[in-house]
């Protein structure tokens, strides 16, 4: 097991006090919720468990909106998220990231696009190494994808705009919110949609044991958790809504949905559409 700071450089905001910041989301006040050693993961079981690294990573939470959050890794580069985060462990910690969490999300995106897939464009944001763009683009889809972490394997994102974006469990793992989904946002045609995935907080995490939630989990770069008021004022800086279609999973529209995305009205549960 790789230790996260294999250069011996820990950086300089890795404790925080009791000081209250500000929310990246709605700027409301953010105190200190908890702090958890920075090797905590999603999949922390007795055969995959990491030793402790007597590095605390504290987490704020949002006093207005909820929003969970750490500066830890604010400032990082890219190059560091993947030496300390995404690198060769990371499979340990998020195995399904491999291939079982891009092939099913494929077959979700194929049965909203299938009947348009020669005529519009798709750009898979935050895709890793690429398989689901490449997977699409093996059914006959014009298909990118583009993630600052991503192996080589990752295409360039093309200098054009977008029908349809999916953005499969990232702003989870962004530690620049806003800026992320303006990246996203500016990718869209004015009538494109955004599909993506995140789990958002249970609504009694403080008396729910707080931090030993599962997501919350620095190790796999769980960085930025949200409520679904964080969710929705995120989503309206860049003059978009949210609609639910299950439990982890969304689409970000800006006024109408496209003819394509009309098939959504028939997803049991869906919520939020226009």
């Amino acid at each position: 097991m790789l230790h996260p700071f294999p250069n011996g450089r820990i950086p300089l905001r890795m404790a925080d006090t009791a000081e209250v910041v500000a929310c990246k989301i709605c700027g409301g006040d953010a105190p200190p919720f908890g702090a958890v050693d920075f090797h905590k993961n999603c999949e922390d079981s007795p055969v995959i468990r990491f030793a402790p690294s007597g590095i605390a990573v504290w987490y704020r939470r949002c006093a207005s909106c909820g929003f969970l959050f750490t500066t830890f890794c604010d400032g990082w580069t890219a190059a560091e998220f993947a030496e300390r985060i995404y690198n060769e462990d990371y499979v340990l910690v998020d195995p399904d990231y491999v291939a079982k969490r891009p092939l099913q999300c494929v077959q979700v995106i194929r049965q909203i696009v299938e009947p348009v897939k020669a005529t519009i464009r798709l750009c898979d944001y935050g895709g890793g190494d690429g398989l689901l763009a490449r997977s699409l683009r093996e059914a006959g889809f014009a298909c990118d994808s583009w993630d600052p972490f991503g192996t080589a394997g990752a295409r360039q994102l093309a200098a054009q705009q977008y029908d349809f974006v999916s953005c499969i469990e990232v702003i989870e793992h962004t530690a620049d919110p806003v800026g992320t989904v303006e990246a996203i946002a500016a990718l869209l045609r004015a009538d494109g949609i955004v599909l993506f995935s995140t789990l958002l907080q249970q609504a009694n995490l403080p008396q729910a044991g707080g931090l030993a939630w599962w997501y919350a989990a620095p190790r796999n770069g769980h960085i930025s958790i949200h409520t679904d008021d964080s969710l929705t004022r995120l989503w309206q800086k860049v003059g978009m809504r949210v609609a639910v279609l299950n439990e982890t999973t969304y689409i970000a529209f800006r006024d109408t949905l496209p003819d394509f995305a009309k098939v959504l009205y028939r997803v049991k549960g869906a919520r939020g559409l226009p």
